[in-house]
């Protein structure tokens, strides 16, 4: 494991937009300050905030493309599969503030788990 792995999440609650993007990946580099690579699916949200970030980022964010339609490849599909059949499976929520407190403490778990955000590269056959 060479590379350092993190994993930052935002919870919204609306349809996300361009800008929310744009303004979650400025926040990671102010907390980071370093640059950074950000693997993104071809969704068109993505799209346009990497044409933005381009023109105003000053190089210190690069996109990396995961080929379009290829779930399979995309390391986030795996933190959501594990989330869903290990630690939302066969529980019952009362409400949306109680999924979205489940999900946080799940990720939060990720997050200090070098060893498990590798397993997620590794299941996507990634390079890291």
């Amino acid at each position: 494991m060479g590379a350092t792995l993190g994993l930052y999440y935002r919870f919204w609650q609306h349809n996300i937009q361009t800008a929310d993007v744009v303004q979650f990946v400025r926040e990671v580099h102010h907390h980071l300050r370093r640059t950074m690579i950000v693997i993104w699916d071809r969704w068109q949200v993505h799209r346009s905030a990497a044409a933005w970030l381009d023109g105003q980022a000053d190089g210190w964010v690069r996109v990396a493309w995961l080929p379009a339609y290829a779930p399979e490849l995309d390391p986030v599909e795996f933190v959501w599969t594990h989330a869903k059949y290990v630690d939302l499976v066969n529980w019952i929520p009362s409400n949306m503030e109680e999924v979205q407190d489940h999900l946080k403490d799940a990720l939060e778990d990720y997050r200090h788990d070098p060893a498990r955000l590798y397993s997620f590269f590794l299941t996507a056959k990634l390079d890291i």
